[in-house]
């Protein structure tokens, strides 16, 4: 199940010179994913908190190639304290069931008053906790 979804369409100057994504591209999409989560999806203060990657892992199918629209789908799969865990999937926008790659994330949410880890706040957690309920209702609707 992806909770949370964004739209990308890549750059011709994000590929290299044999028509592929360039790997670096892939961090930074997921980098956008995050941030639509976090901040349009769960309402996280940007001027409060940073979220800092800790781990990013890559696992790569197939290449992307110039013309191809992707969709970024995300699954938060942890909130802890200051933890958050992510799974990302890079698929073809128009087929969904097309992966391009998978990504495995860490961060830990940072406060920009003192720089030290923040525990995620309340507000976010039921947020997080409403969206998903109302994900598994539509689902086992359409089940």
């Amino acid at each position: 199940m992806h909770h949370f979804e964004v739209d990308i369409q890549p750059r011709l100057s994000d590929f290299d010179l044999y028509g592929h994504l360039n790997n670096t591209h892939y961090a930074s999409y997921t980098e956008v994913a995050m941030y639509d989560v976090l901040v349009n999806g769960l309402g996280f203060d940007r001027t409060q908190y940073a979220p800092i990657s800790r781990q990013l892992s890559f696992e790569f199918e197939r290449p992307i190639r110039f013309g191809q629209p992707i969709s970024v789908q995300t699954e938060i799969t942890q909130f802890s304290d200051s933890r958050i865990t992510a799974k990302h999937r890079f698929v073809l926008a128009s087929q969904p069931d097309k992966v391009f790659a998978t990504a495995k994330r860490t961060m830990v949410l940072v406060s920009l008053a003192d720089g030290k880890p923040a525990a995620i706040p309340e507000a976010i957690l039921k947020t997080f906790a409403a969206k998903c309920a109302a994900m598994n209702r539509a689902e086992s609707v359409t089940a």
